[in-house]
């Protein structure tokens, strides 16, 4: 469907077995790592958010469930996919916190090989094995990132985030195929009506985010290529059409609390303190790369965190720049939906809690498996670039700027493990200390996992009935 695009055709480095390989290759030391964490590290205690929908479940045991409480919802973010999932959990497993942590944590693994297969097949024709292998490692080692930490303790932020970002991927790659081929009907209608199931069962607050970044890119190449296109024309149509009556039903019917700060409150922020939104906008970047919460309470230093921040400000300019100088979207698009959900969804939190909640939620660890895509985008973006300079000097070419890419991200990613297995011992504490907490009913000394005492002891109440999580067992005693 798109012409003009100097980037190589899809490249044929060998047998499928080989490419298979060299997937296994990149990915399963990052991937090792991430699984032994989450195993080792998963809270196996109800927490947070969890506590409100066990009387769904109890109305389920007990006969009287009703659908609509699958739709919902306490926060802006509606989640009837895992709230299935939840039910599915305590039905047949006993709400098996471990459980749901690992099979979130293979979700991201489906959709990071995913991505690695993608990149593999799109990077330029001929390109030296050992090049392509320094590429495909840079995209492993930030997609199965320790700096998802917050995502892989938690039953709910692995299976219901992890499964997002599942879902998103999946998506993008097949809008991938569409924009770069002849889309038949029938194909327009499927990534339609995966669009909607998308945004209304998994995507929650997020989907403005990703729905903009999905049509922000097709209206990219719409630019690039004309509106002469019959296919593309009636792929960005329905596309369009689809997806804002998804959101419209996912705001509108049915109750859901207003976003915390009105918009003129958010523009009179910016307009009042600018240098704290470019602060806390350089602080989300950085947060996107290591965790700077946790290492700013270990001594790192402030001024170290804005300059990586404006750093990766930087990055991501030069790589959507290159990225639509180049004309690199009919190798593939994906890089540049990575690159703008990233920032769409920094936009997204800094527009909804910026005047709420301050500076410190610039650096929420729960935020960072959604930004960290945008760098994923930027390392394709870059990969795809300094392929087509050889012409370049000193450390523009490509032997020498890919193996720079590759040392920063594997330093920060090993300051990432390193900080995060180092503090290990104390947070496996903590949560046992959950656990007894939970046992005995004394929400006050672990306010964190509780939202609401009465909720919790009313919750916890009826796990001890139904010998639900930690109540597992004749005995009830906490199950593995």
């Amino acid at each position: 469907m798109l012409t003009g695009c100097p980037m190589s055709s899809p490249m044929k480095l060998s047998a499928d077995s080989r490419k298979r390989l060299l997937l296994l290759t990149v990915g399963i030391v990052p991937l090792t790592n991430l699984l032994v964490y989450a195993w080792v590290s998963a809270n196996l205690v109800i927490s947070r958010d969890q506590w409100r929908f066990l009387p769904m479940v109890e109305d389920w045991f007990e006969g009287r469930f009703a659908l609509i409480s699958l739709w919902l919802t306490h926060s802006q973010h509606r989640i009837p996919a895992y709230k299935v999932l939840f039910l599915l959990d305590a039905r047949f497993f006993g709400l098996n916190m471990r459980l749901e942590v690992m099979l979130g944590t293979a979700l991201l693994a489906l959709a990071v090989f995913h991505m690695l297969k993608r990149f593999m097949d799109t990077a330029p024709e001929g390109i030296p094995r050992r090049r392509l292998l320094l590429g495909s490692a840079l995209i492993a080692l930030l997609g199965f990132s320790l700096n998802q930490w917050a995502s892989l303790i938690y039953g709910l932020g692995a299976l219901n985030g992890f499964g997002r970002i599942a879902f998103f991927v999946e998506f993008w790659l097949l809008l991938d195929i569409c924009l770069r081929r002849e889309a038949s009907v029938f194909a327009i209608i499927g990534v339609c009506t995966l669009l909607v199931f998308t945004l209304i069962a998994w995507a929650g607050g997020h989907g403005p985010a990703f729905l903009l970044a999905s049509l922000t890119t097709i209206a990219l190449v719409i630019l690039q290529t004309g509106w002469g296109q019959r296919q593309l024309r009636w792929l960005a149509i329905s596309l369009l059409v689809s997806g804002v009556a998804a959101e419209c039903v996912y705001w509108l019917v049915g109750p859901i609390p207003a976003a915390q700060g009105a918009l003129s409150g958010f523009l009179q922020a910016v307009a009042t303190h600018p240098r704290r939104a470019v602060e806390y906008v350089l602080m989300a970047l950085c947060n996107s790369a290591i965790p700077v919460a946790g290492m700013e309470h270990h001594g790192w230093p402030h001024a170290l965190t804005l300059i990586i921040g404006a750093g990766i400000a930087m990055i991501y300019l030069a790589a959507i720049i290159l990225f639509v100088h180049r004309r690199c979207w009919r190798s593939s698009c994906m890089p540049l939906f990575l690159m703008g959900y990233g920032l769409f969804v920094i936009c997204s939190i800094f527009a909804a809690r910026f005047t709420s909640e301050g500076m410190a939620n610039a650096v929420a660890p729960r935020y960072v498996l959604d930004t960290q895509l945008g760098l994923i985008g930027c390392c394709w973006s870059l990969f795809l670039w300094v392929d087509d300079c050889s012409s370049a000097r000193f450390l523009l070419r490509p032997a020498a700027l890919l193996p720079v890419m590759f040392a920063a991200v594997l330093l920060l990613e090993g300051l990432d493990s390193g900080m995060l297995w180092i503090h290990n011992r104390e947070q496996r504490k903590m949560f046992a200390d959950a656990v007894e907490e939970v046992r005995s009913g004394d929400f006050e000394a672990q306010d964190w996992i509780c939202p609401d005492e009465a909720l919790c002891r009313t919750g916890t109440a009826f796990m001890r009935r139904a010998r639900l999580n930690i109540f597992r067992g004749a005995a009830g005693r906490t199950s593995d």
